[in-house]
């Protein structure tokens, strides 16, 4: 099964970053989607899975790119995507 990194930056030194670890692509994509303040420069989400990272932050956003990755269309999909990681874990 895939495990989702969720962390959030501050971007200051004496703010530890927050973590959490996640299963469920939905929860990861709902964690990534939600909008980043203009007013914090240095507040940055990040999802780690499989050494890749998705980003969001002021500048950058690759939500997009995790729909894509994470989120199947249709059930038979999200079917194959499990039994394919299963195989591939072995």
């Amino acid at each position: 099964m895939t495990t989702f990194t969720l962390t959030i930056t501050h971007g200051l030194s004496h703010h530890p970053d927050i973590e959490r670890i996640t299963t469920n692509p939905r929860q990861a994509l709902r964690f990534l989607d939600r909008e980043v303040s203009p007013y914090t420069h240095s507040f940055t989400k990040i999802i780690t899975v499989n050494n890749k990272q998705y980003v969001k932050s002021v500048a950058e956003d690759d939500s997009q790119a995790f729909r894509a990755d994470y989120m199947a269309d249709n059930l038979f999909a999200l079917w194959w995507q499990r039994v394919r990681e299963f195989l591939l874990n072995k």
